[in-house]
């Protein structure tokens, strides 16, 4: 599976910005080397990569309306639900809910799930 970064924003808080529109790719089959003196950016790509720091917004809005599919993995769910076309959630390893996120936003089971309860099924 190849790695795609296409003018990607990131950075450790709103004033600090790392990553300044990266793009590159790594292709499938290749091992791919990312290098760079101290404070070029390569952990913070690598955050960014694994979801462990969010791209800005505002980017990923743009990507998603110029075609670019975009998966994002946030911890911050309401400001993150703001921006999201659809919401995946998990439970368990399962996929539990799959809604518009701007229905979701509103969904009772959100807060179940957040606060350690679980999805609240209908009966079939």
């Amino acid at each position: 599976m190849a790695i795609e970064f296409r003018q990607v924003v990131a950075g450790y808080s709103p004033t600090l910005t790392i990553l300044n529109e990266l793009s590159f790719d790594a292709r499938d089959g290749e091992i791919t080397l990312l290098i760079g003196p101290n404070g070029a950016g390569k952990s913070t790509a690598l955050k960014t990569l694994f979801g462990l720091l969010v791209p800005r917004f505002r980017l990923l809005r743009t990507l998603a309306e110029s075609g670019t599919t975009v998966l994002m993995v946030e911890q911050n769910v309401r400001s993150a639900l703001k921006f999201a076309d659809r919401a995946l959630v998990l439970e368990m390893g399962r996929l539990a809910l799959d809604r518009p996120a701007s229905e979701l936003l509103h969904d009772p089971n959100l807060n179940r799930l957040f606060l350690g309860g679980s999805v609240q099924r209908k009966a079939s």
